[in-house]
């Protein structure tokens, strides 16, 4: 039906599934909950972007979020199944995976066997014979750290001091500037804006035939009981262009990962607790 719906017809679509007092549980949750509440809707988000060409599994993650958004079951981070099993990484460390592995040993076998390139390198080292080769792309270096060996603490040193001269020997570049740093204020956005909520209508939007969800509405949907009145202008200029921004620049994931990273220590801490003691500070000085 390519119609331009009612407003009146669309807020009555909407409310069959959102309400945004069900979102106040939002601030029961732990920063990691939190983290994972809006991780989540990053990730399906993008899933939907792609949906045409996902996976099964993938497939299967996107349904279950759809269906539990639909039946108004906003809270993921008690749900396992979508983390991922398996051993602790992130966006910039990852233990080796055997498929990787198996990239690994392949390319190192057709190295060795072209006469064009088996002479290149004399490196010991895979990380620098694959890159010294010609696989110029490579960005990462493989790495055994042995566990009990040393302390945690100890590991750390050495690997300050090790990073950058592995970064100088196998010609890494910089990293690009990180455009945006999460912070406190990132977070408190978050809750004030209501911007979880938010990233449901917009995927509901994006999830039926794009359709447009007016600022107006978005706002009234939002904010019609809160005291934080956010109106359409507000919505339109500053709360919708963050939410984009969370759901399509994966540097904000990357930056509220080593956010999460910093603030390990406090992951158990209430959200609200946590945005809390800065304002507190601001007030005692």
């Amino acid at each position: 039906d390519s119609r331009v719906m009612k407003r009146s017809e669309l807020r009555k679509i909407l409310e069959e599934w959102f309400d945004v007092e069900r979102y106040e549980a939002i601030k029961e949750l732990t920063l990691q909950q939190f983290y994972v509440e809006v991780e989540r809707r990053i990730l399906a988000y993008k899933m939907l972007l792609k949906r045409d060409t996902l996976p099964p599994l993938s497939r299967a993650l996107l349904d279950d979020y759809r269906y539990k958004i639909l039946r108004g079951e906003i809270l993921f981070s008690g749900d396992t199944s979508t983390q991922g099993d398996g051993l602790a990484r992130t966006y910039a460390v990852v233990p080796v995976t055997r498929s990787n592995a198996q990239l690994y040993a392949k390319s190192l076998t057709l190295i060795g066997t072209h006469p064009e390139t088996s002479q290149i390198s004399q490196s010991e080292y895979m990380s620098e014979y694959l890159k010294e080769s010609g696989i110029k792309s490579l960005s990462s270096i493989t790495v055994d750290i042995f566990l009990q060996e040393a302390s945690t603490e100890d590991i750390i040193e050495h690997l300050k001091v090790l990073i950058p001269q592995w970064k100088k020997q196998l010609k890494m570049n910089d990293p690009a500037v990180r455009e945006y740093r999460f912070g406190k204020s990132t977070l408190r956005k978050i809750i004030d804006y209501r911007l979880i909520p938010m990233m449901d209508l917009i995927f509901w939007g994006a999830d039926n035939n794009d359709t447009k969800i007016s600022f107006s509405l978005m706002s009234s949907l939002l904010h019609e009981n809160s005291e934080k009145d956010r109106d359409e202008g507000m919505l339109k200029v500053t709360d919708y262009p963050l939410a984009m921004a969370l759901l399509t620049d994966e540097n904000y994931l990357k930056s509220f990962e080593d956010y999460m990273m910093e603030n390990n220590v406090l992951k158990d801490t209430k959200i609200v607790d946590h945005v809390k003691d800065e304002k507190k500070k601001k007030e005692d000085k």
